[in-house]
């Protein structure tokens, strides 16, 4: 789902692969949030009308939404994920042509109530050479159906952004041509656009991109994986030699902010961040990173594990937060009191 930087085991947690059960349940909680179980869902995103993406893993994945009305909707069919929703209710993932391809293993799709799914990988989706791609890969959708992801250039994937059937390369950092490219992972409204990309020291650097400055390196060893319509940056730190990552905030006016780790733990990522500059994330909390918590982070409240913000005594663990909402509503996965790994909306007691 996303692009592994650096630390491989942490990139595990946000849903790359589902952990083994091993239950940690804490007891403590003042009740923050209500939990709403959404079921077997690995999720993926949440928009502001309360609509998740993600996908039902069976034995083989299946991307779905799920809406309090309907509750669970297969969207595509198996060997699919969902990786984004927009609040137009557009959905971006990836799934495996019917039938399968020659050279094309996965490709990328885009779904509406109205039209179903769309294979906009390719000018024709059966008659795709390397330099007919449209789009190999996508992270996220903002508002105006504008997708961040990658194209193949040469031997490597480049950043770019698909919107209207039409691809813009992005490129790479200044120095890194033919490095080892790049890829865009979170755009925002204003079609700024975060991601990573080699740089000349060989390390992963977190970029900006906008049409006005093109692609601007944030000093940041690491990857960016999310931007709000304020142009507020976050993701994790992370240097492919040390292994050690920190969830990060980045701004214009203060350069990037550790945003530190939960308590026991020495590894944190931050994932997604919204307009009101709420941060979602997961962070280990034992020095060998067997175990994780979803974080939330505010300017007021700093870091706080989420199960301490969720009810007490609920029977929930909740391992990983990867979306958020408008309202501060929180998308995640949780360890259920009958030990399933369970889809959860955090929604805030008014």
């Amino acid at each position: 789902r996303l692009m592994a930087v650096g630390c491989p085991d942490l990139a595990n947690t946000l849903g790359v692969n589902q952990p083994t059960i091993t239950h940690q349940t804490p007891t403590g909680g003042d009740g923050t949030f209500r939990i709403t179980n959404i079921g077997q869902l690995e999720t993926a995103a949440i928009n502001n009308s309360g609509v998740v993406a993600g996908e039902l893993a069976i034995g083989v994945s299946f991307a779905n939404i799920w809406t309090r009305a309907y509750e669970m909707q297969v969207i595509s069919s198996q060997g699919s994920f969902a990786y984004d929703i927009n609040n137009r209710g557009q959905v971006i993932g990836e799934f495996l042509p019917q039938p399968p391809i020659s050279g094309r293993l996965y490709d990328v799709y885009i779904w509406t109530q109205a039209s179903g799914l769309e294979d906009i990988s390719c000018s024709s989706p059966f008659s795709c050479n390397p330099s007919d791609f449209r789009i190999s890969g996508a992270s996220k959708i903002n508002d105006f159906g504008q997708i961040a992801g990658a194209v193949p250039v040469a031997s490597y994937n480049n950043a770019a952004v698909w919107s209207n059937n039409s691809v813009e390369v992005l490129g790479t950092l200044p120095g890194s041509e033919g490095v080892e490219g790049s890829y865009a992972i979170g755009i925002n409204n204003l079609g700024q656009v975060v991601g990573v990309s080699f740089g000349p020291d060989t390390e992963e650097h977190a970029f900006m991109w906008s049409k006005s400055t093109g692609m601007v390196d944030l000093a940041v060893i690491g990857a960016a994986y999310s931007i709000n319509d304020l142009g507020q940056v976050v993701g994790e730190t992370c240097s492919y030699f040390t292994c050690i990552a920190h969830a990060f905030l980045w701004t214009k006016e203060n350069g990037m902010e550790d945003l530190g780790t939960l308590p026991g733990g020495g590894n944190s990522v931050a994932l997604t961040i919204n307009n009101q500059g709420q941060v979602v994330g997961t962070a280990c909390i034992d020095a060998e990173c067997d175990y994780t918590h979803a974080f939330v982070w505010t300017r007021e409240g700093g870091m706080q594990d989420l199960n301490n913000k969720i009810p007490p005594n609920s029977g929930y663990e909740i391992e990983y937060a990867i979306g958020n909402n408008y309202s501060g509503q929180i998308v995640g996965n949780a360890i259920a009191p009958n030990d399933v790994f369970d889809g959860v909306i955090l929604t805030p007691r008014k």
